[in-house]
């Protein structure tokens, strides 16, 4: 069985004999990686976001840990494609270190990142409010998860509700196949993966079915990782901000299954109607 930890494999080289997108970095600041996952359909935003996290944490010293994610998409890219990652040293200091991952597909950026790790230093560990403990789970219903490979990760919506409208399924919990198995940044990555799980349908209420009559696709985002999850269970809350213009701003968090806040963000998309031509 085909686990997220089996998708975020990378090898070093190029997967299109083309070079890769140009870099204000110098070649021995470059990194240059194949990531190849299986499967095929619409190449998941946050598939994308775990692969170059990945990536860039390849290139940082031991110790540090992922602080936040900076991400634009630009194009659409296809799940099974052979995707060039490109990670550029863009600045490195005792505690911190900044790389800026490119994720392309023949030349063509799919998305643009950057990525600050940080070194941690301690001091206190306190949230304002910790969210519900994963007790209870095992008794919400199990939906099929909306990716090209399902079984990549479990899926409970609390509270039970339909995920074939088009409307918001925010908050779930969700655990990955094989997450014991993970290492810290392996973890880190699935937190990037679910962070975008989903949230193009948080401006439609639970319950309606406007959503299915809009494309709703991710513009942006931005993770901040807050400390290291506990368990397996990770809750995964959203909420729309505003919706003017076309656009949509949305933001959310995820807590582990003893209600530890792992991290927050925000993420802006595309709302167009299914009618409406493409510009």
């Amino acid at each position: 069985m085909t686990t997220l930890r089996d998708l975020l494999v990378l090898a070093p080289g190029s997967a299109s004999s083309t070079p890769a997108p140009e870099s204000s970095a110098t070649d021995s600041d470059v990194v240059r990686l194949v990531a190849t996952p299986a499967g095929s359909g619409f190449l998941f935003g946050g598939l994308t976001l775990a692969i170059g996290l990945r990536a860039a944490m390849q290139t940082v010293d031991h110790g540090l840990e992922p602080k936040s994610l900076h991400a634009l998409f630009m194009r659409p890219g296809t799940w099974g494609d052979p995707l060039d990652v490109t990670v550029a040293r863009v600045n490195d200091s005792r505690a911190f270190a900044v790389r800026r991952s490119v994720v392309s597909r023949e030349r063509r950026t799919i998305a643009e990142m950057v990525v600050v790790a940080h070194r941690p230093e301690g001091g206190s560990d306190h949230q304002h409010e910790a969210a519900s403990s994963a007790d209870g789970v095992d008794q919400l219903a199990p939906v099929p998860a909306r990716l090209p490979i399902p079984e990549l990760m479990e899926v409970r919506p609390v509270p039970p509700s339909d995920w074939s409208s088009g409307a918001s399924v925010h908050p779930y919990w969700a655990r990955f196949d094989g997450f014991a198995g993970f290492s810290a940044v392996e973890r880190w990555c699935a937190v990037a993966f679910l962070s975008d799980y989903m949230v193009i349908a948080t401006p439609f209420a639970k319950g309606s079915t406007e959503g299915s009559e809009f494309l709703s696709r991710t513009l942006s985002q931005t993770v901040w990782f807050h400390r290291p999850m506990s368990g397996e269970w990770m809750l995964a809350s959203a909420k729309p901000i505003t919706v003017v213009d076309g656009r949509f701003t949305s933001n959310g968090s995820i807590h582990d299954e003893h209600g530890r806040l792992v991290a927050s963000f925000v993420q802006e998309g595309i709302l167009r109607p299914n009618d409406l031509p493409v510009p």
